[in-house]
């Protein structure tokens, strides 16, 4: 259990999240950095942080716009060409460790006075760019789906009135993306709206959980989205230098072509094997009156 105050509910309840989820290893999860690690850093860390890191072998230079080619390749030379990468620096001396499975379930919940409304976060450790590559594309057909406002988890949840909202994800990483279910659940209903949940992630691989129709509809549209994306320079080139860090610039290249491969059958494989039935961490942001009134803690726990 934790207890929160004085800052937004909700940032509690993510770093919590991380720290269930990734274990000792939360901290290459945190873009912004452990506060007390940073201000206590001196010089020669930032220093050996540079040397190691901020080279041109570890890194990409994006120019977008309505530019000449060959100046273009000019003006990179004039500036960056002197830039040279360190003497005996070799990347792949500095191999990041692997994140420990999740061998089990693990809920927590967050108490805080400021919540206005409950939360309720699941997370699984999902597919991996260098791993299985195939299972991102499943995952970005399948959450495209379920946002959708006639999807059968959102029909369950929101329009029985269990849920103020409800959303799912699949962040596209190489070293293991999280799979977020986020469910916003009316203060009135909070057991019942968790025991909706977890029937609905019990149901996600049946067959009639979602329809050929819906299938073809998400892999359209979201070749549609990644199209548009191309349109704006300055959006494309963040696109570019996300997949780069993410994946590769060829999974950028191929991903519509992979997006169009996606069947029935890949999306029930990724369901399978990352969500239904395997362990994931489960978060329960709530107001302490409200925790009290409706015993969260009675039902809101492993086995329950």
């Amino acid at each position: 259990m934790v207890k929160q105050k004085g800052t937004l509910p909700t940032f509690a309840l993510n770093v919590e999240m991380d720290r269930q989820l990734w274990g000792d290893q939360a901290c290459r999860k945190n873009a912004l950095g452990d506060s007390s690690v940073i201000n206590s850093a001196p010089v020669e860390m930032m220093d050996a942080i540079k040397s190691k890191y901020f080279n041109p072998d570890n890194a990409l230079l994006i120019v977008g716009g309505d530019v000449d080619h060959e100046d273009a390749f000019k003006q990179v030379e004039a500036v960056f060409g002197e830039w040279q990468t360190p003497q005996g620096n070799d990347q792949g001396q500095w191999i990041a460790p692997e994140f420990k499975p999740l061998s089990q379930p693990k809920y927590f919940i967050v108490a805080s006075e400021l919540a206005r409304t409950p939360v309720l976060d699941i997370h699984w450790q999902g597919p991996d760019t260098r791993k299985d590559v195939s299972a991102t594309y499943a995952a970005d057909v399948f959450s495209y789906i379920l946002n959708q406002n006639s999807s059968r988890l959102r029909t369950a949840l929101i329009q029985s009135g269990l849920a103020a909202s409800v959303s799912i994800g699949y962040l596209t990483l190489k070293h293991t993306g999280p799979i977020s279910l986020i469910v916003s659940p009316n203060p009135a209903k909070v057991k019942a709206c968790i025991e909706e949940v977890n029937r609905q992630v019990a149901l996600m691989d049946n067959d009639d959980y979602i329809t050929d129709a819906e299938i073809a509809t998400a892999k359209r549209t979201l070749e549609i989205r990644d199209i548009r994306e191309e349109d704006v320079t300055s959006t494309f080139v963040r696109t570019l230098s996300f997949w780069w860090s993410s994946a590769t610039l060829d999974y950028y290249l191929t991903y519509l072509d992979n997006l169009r491969k996606v069947s029935r059958a890949d999306i029930k494989l990724y369901v399978d094997k990352y969500i239904k039935s395997q362990p994931y961490c489960e978060g329960l942001l709530i107001d302490p009156a409200l925790r009290a009134d409706i015993k969260a803690d009675d039902f809101f726990k492993p086995g329950k």
